[in-house]
């Protein structure tokens, strides 16, 4: 008897095989363009293909690790290796030393902005230490505003033989961290990372791998969220006579596209640093100026344009740090709308020290909003 065959054919149904279901391909034929017949439903037919099976996607990742990698090293060897026998890839000895973070581009000036002005909140922090080395970090945040209150409980432990590290969390909110980091272990400058997270009541789940390699004039950082996309996430620095440029990039898979991508720029001096960050794919601008006046004041600006906001001014800000004594610094800041914030630490001994902050909205005037915004004890055991 001839062969039965079927036609992968959507818009013609045959009555012989309509008890089959109406997500079975029913038409039935013969030819050198039909197919032996199969139970195949238009579910699976539209069901996506999974990103580690799809050959376009994975072309695009692999021309995306490529490129980057290609301008990591071009850019690189600009720096490190010398003009003459770059064809020869001589190295050349360089003190240049190993560039900061991509995120720590302009860390002392958001640093005199962004810390020390605890505001509406009460923060408790206790710290100790056991004999072998395991340290327990006890964490209380409580929002006066809200009345929410936060807390986590953490603990690490430092393999020193490996360069190992192994950290352990558990918040409030009922989610569990894990985070093993390796360092200088396979090979010098190498950090190796892992991060698990998990929400037993929900289920949420997930998890980060990457590394971090640095180098003389190169700091460069790669991660992949294996269950959010998956996405890769990574930066890279690279610097030279106290001139830093960095980069960042997001890259979705499943999209195969960009998601999120910016470029920062800076100058490092012993006593000053600048900072140029263009973030939120290169929509928002801010500009990062600190300087160490003396050892005993610190002043900084700071300016900030978004332009997909509808507001077209630019926000200015002016911050100033003074030493007291070794024990005590106040802090203070204001910016072009008004609003001033103050900020004063003392240090009570050895391991205790205390945070005491207040913000005032000069163009109002309504000096019943002025508070005692935050509490701040910090104890080491």
């Amino acid at each position: 008897m001839p062969t039965e065959y079927q036609l992968l054919s959507l818009n013609e149904t045959n009555s012989n095989h309509s008890d089959e279901g109406s997500n079975i391909i029913p038409m039935v034929t013969r030819g050198a363009f039909a197919m032996p017949r199969s139970s195949i439903s238009l579910q699976e037919l539209r069901a996506p293909i999974p990103w580690y099976l799809d050959s376009c996607k994975l072309t695009k990742i692999v021309i995306f690790i490529v490129i980057s990698s290609w301008v990591i090293l071009v850019i690189w060897q600009i720096f490190i290796f010398d003009f003459k026998t770059f064809a020869c890839f001589h190295f050349y000895i360089m003190s240049a030393p190993i560039p900061a973070t991509y995120s720590d581009i302009g860390k002392s000036a958001s640093d005199l902005f962004g810390k020390d002005f605890p505001v509406g909140s009460f923060k408790l922090e206790s710290k100790t230490t056991a004999p072998n080395g395991v340290s327990f970090t006890l964490t209380g945040l409580k929002d006066t505003k809200s009345g929410n209150i936060n807390g986590e409980l953490k603990s690490k432990y430092y393999y020193p033989k490996r360069g190992g590290t192994f950290t352990g969390s558990w918040t409030t909110s009922n989610i569990l961290n894990g985070q093993v980091e390796l360092e200088n272990s396979l090979a010098k400058g190498l950090k190796l990372d892992l991060v698990a997270n998990i929400q037993p009541a929900s289920g949420n789940r997930n998890v980060r791998g990457g590394f971090t390699f640095k180098q003389p004039g190169l700091h460069t950082k790669v991660y992949l969220d294996a269950l959010k996309g998956p996405t890769f996430q990574g930066d890279i620095v690279v610097g030279h006579e106290g001139f830093l440029i960095g980069s960042e990039g997001c890259y979705d898979v499943l999209e195969g596209k960009l998601t999120r991508y910016g470029v920062t720029a800076g100058y490092t001096h012993p006593e000053y640093n600048v900072a140029l960050r263009v973030t939120n794919s290169l929509s928002a601008y801010t500009l990062l100026y600190y300087h160490r006046v003396s050892s005993e004041i610190e002043a900084g600006a700071k300016a900030h344009w978004d332009s997909q906001t509808n507001n077209p001014s630019v926000n200015l800000e002016f911050g100033a740090k003074y030493f007291l004594d070794r024990d005590a610094f106040i802090k203070g800041k204001v910016d072009s709308t008004g609003k001033v914030g103050i900020g004063y630490t003392q240090a009570l001994r050895p391991g205790v020290k205390i945070s005491l902050g207040g913000s005032i909205d000069t163009i109002l005037i309504c000096w019943s909003k002025f508070q005692i915004l935050t509490f701040k004890l910090l104890k080491n055991i």
